[in-house]
């Protein structure tokens, strides 16, 4: 599955989903404070008023794509990392392994590793960069967490243009053809 979000100011998000090879599970949804916009395998865009439960998803995935605390990292797993500098740009912090002071503190630092996931406990091994700017402002990260159920999977995210979007709206080409989904909850 390859996903691509874009978080903006403002509660705004775009989210495009396709597999690969190409599924029913491919569609693509925009958001803002009010409503939530998707479409899926029939092309046709639906909308919904947010709810209760919805707002706790949206805010669930926004949170997955903008909480990285890297505080979070110890002393020891920071002792296994390599800084360099990225000539006036600002600083590159990497790492690849399998080191447990690493993987824990990653694992603390973001939410798409978290400690309840199956997967997240048998993490073979990590691959991390992490770009700052000058001022240790995030700027880029990529990380590729590769682990092992049943049999072995991998979970990549790269991060990028942080703190670029400045403004981002749910295009007339959507909301104007959108039909209301009757949603209750049960």
């Amino acid at each position: 599955m390859y996903s691509n979000y874009v978080v903006g100011p403002d509660n705004a998000i775009h989210i495009t989903m396709k597999s690969i090879p190409k599924s029913d599970t491919n569609s693509e949804l925009w958001g803002n404070k009010d409503y939530v916009y998707h479409r899926d395998g029939t092309k046709q865009w639906n909308y919904i008023k947010q709810n209760a439960i919805f707002s706790e998803v949206y805010s669930g995935y926004k949170k997955l794509y903008t909480a990285h605390d890297f505080t979070q990292f110890s002393d020891d797993a920071f002792k296994h990392m390599t800084i360099k500098s990225n000539g006036f740009n600002g600083y590159i912090i990497s790492y690849k392994g399998d080191n447990s002071d690493v993987i824990k503190s990653m694992q603390k630092a973001t939410t798409v590793a978290p400690t309840s996931d199956p997967q997240s406990t048998n993490v073979k091994n990590i691959d991390l960069r992490i770009s700052t700017n000058r001022k240790e402002q995030l700027t880029d990260m990529y990380y590729k967490i590769t682990y092992n159920t049943k049999k072995e999977g991998t979970l990549t995210l790269h991060l990028y243009d942080i703190n670029k979007v400045k403004k981002l709206t749910v295009p007339s080409s959507v909301t104007k053809n959108a039909k209301k989904l009757n949603f209750k909850l049960n």
